[in-house]
């Protein structure tokens, strides 16, 4: 060792290559760490030259990702939308057995919702048209979302809930939309959302799949009217003035309601009562402001009011389409919210026989 310092010593020239060579690595490993994204570090770009509105309808791919768990929208949703072609394997690959159906239409559609409130989940893919995709495109620039085009606002390290919204899409026009946005979600995702859903619906409706993840996604139901075909309430109790029995069928936008129950007054009943249009207004609006989940037989919480509360009480809502009778679960309590039996009983005072 010593005599390798003399050396050193007695040769500086080796010694300044052995200074410059550390220093490099330090310099190297200090920009290592540069480059690695850091737990925190907050990245945002904007491009001014993104086209913040675009008119045409010609889509030819979109995919939009939202995760998030607030007051607007809880759990994942994923939509693709891709337009054919024999040269791309992979999207052959992923259309499966739709690949013929997929190539007459021109479009193939993947969905898929998960919602952890509700614990459901669907996964959905159809063939689409070229009305479809026009109507989408329509329906995208109307939500207003175009004008984030460009948008780069990321956040290094956050768990995926704490907000995650990307987007992009590609039009004939050359045209796209472009942008990534986490630790929050922007109303216009939201909005974009809500605009496609009905949509969305309509085409798993002809599939006959099944929709409730949609509607659970956001707690908000899209013409409902047109969706809802049954709401049924009952309880069955020792006490006459605790005993009730509600129906209210919707058949294009015409409402019949059934019911009986007893207060003070007296027994008050209707049965198959033809309703005025707003009355059905009013029943739909008391509904709708409890923004419920919907839940099969099967599922089950232990603070899950509306299921749990006794065992003679029953509340069911039958949607167009699906067999199966959902429990409205309770995912948001605020001052809007209005209590369905008393509505009902409303009701059946006014239109009792």
């Amino acid at each position: 060792m010593e005599k390798i310092l003399n050396m050193l010593v007695s040769n500086p020239v080796i010694l300044i290559v052995i200074s410059l060579v550390g220093l490099a690595l330090l310099l190297f490993s200090a920009k290592r760490k540069e480059d690695i994204d850091m737990p925190g570090k907050h990245h945002r770009s904007y491009n001014p030259k993104a086209p913040k509105d675009i008119s045409s309808s010609e889509l030819t791919y979109f995919s939009m990702h939202i995760i998030g768990e607030s007051e607007t929208v809880s759990g994942n949703v994923e939509i693709v939308l891709d337009a054919y072609t024999d040269k791309d394997e992979y999207l052959l690959k992923k259309a499966k057995d739709r690949i013929a159906e997929f190539e007459k239409l021109g479009y193939m559609l993947w969905l898929t919702v998960a919602n952890d409130l509700s614990e459901d989940y669907v996964r959905f893919e159809a063939a689409v048209d070229k009305a479809f995709v026009r109507e989408f495109a329509q329906q995208i620039r109307k939500s207003g979302v175009m004008k984030l085009n460009g948008t780069y606002d990321w956040v290094d390290g956050l768990p995926e809930n704490a907000g995650h919204f990307t987007l992009a899409a590609r039009y004939q026009t050359k045209e796209k939309i472009g942008l990534s946005i986490n630790a929050y979600i922007p109303n216009q995702a939201v909005r974009l959302f809500e605009h496609l859903k009905p949509l969305l619906i309509s085409k798993m409706r002809e599939n006959n799949a099944n929709y409730i993840p949609l509607l659970n996604y956001n707690k908000i139901i899209a013409n409902p009217k047109r969706l809802i075909r049954l709401i049924s309430i009952s309880q069955s109790h020792p006490r006459p003035l605790n005993t009730f029995n509600f129906n209210l069928e919707i058949e294009d936008d015409r409402a019949y309601l059934s019911g009986d129950f007893t207060d003070y007054d007296g027994s008050h009943s209707c049965k198959s009562v033809e309703i005025d249009p707003a009355d059905l207004e009013i029943i739909i609006t008391a509904f709708l402001s409890n923004k419920y989940v919907f839940v099969p037989d099967s599922f089950q919480k232990e603070d899950n009011i509306a299921i749990l509360e006794d065992c003679t009480f029953s509340y069911y809502v039958f949607f167009q389409g699906i067999s199966e009778g959902y429990r409205p679960y309770y995912g948001t309590f605020d001052e809007s919210a209005q209590d369905m039996i008393d509505i009902f009983k409303q009701a059946v005072k006014k239109y009792r026989h």
